[in-house]
């Protein structure tokens, strides 16, 4: 009785092993979609207005069409809502606090504002 309990339980040990090895992994995360993925290299910066810069403005219905429309244009480097109207920046401007608006500025994108213009801002301490 012992041998026979013995060699059932080792081939249902085998069983298992051989089902484990041969199952596929598990599911992974769901793809994010185009727009989705097209923002995931911007900021959101609620309470954040970022003033100056604008290049295109128009009416958006949420704050993320206007991250996602940056996101998607390469000219693009930051973005403001203010109630509905998204302006498109073409440099990074300085962060100021204001509960009228969500900004983002692309993350780890090269500035490409003309030479010296940011750096004599950061300089003077503008």
């Amino acid at each position: 009785m012992v041998i026979v309990t013995t060699v059932r339980l080792a081939a249902l040990a085998l069983v298992f092993i051989a089902a484990c090895a041969t199952a596929s992994p598990p599911p992974g995360p769901a793809p994010a979609s185009g727009a989705e993925a097209a923002a995931a290299g911007m900021g959101w910066e609620p309470n954040t207005d970022r003033p100056g810069a604008d290049y295109t403005n128009f009416a958006v219905r949420l704050p993320q069409e206007c991250r996602e429309a940056c996101a998607r244009d390469l000219r693009c480097r930051a973005f403001t809502d203010r109630g509905g109207r998204c302006w498109l920046k073409q440099t990074v401007p300085n962060a100021v606090t204001d509960t009228c608006c969500v900004s983002g500025a692309k993350v780890g994108e090269p500035d490409l504002s003309p030479p010296g213009s940011r750096a004599v801002s950061a300089a003077a301490g503008l």
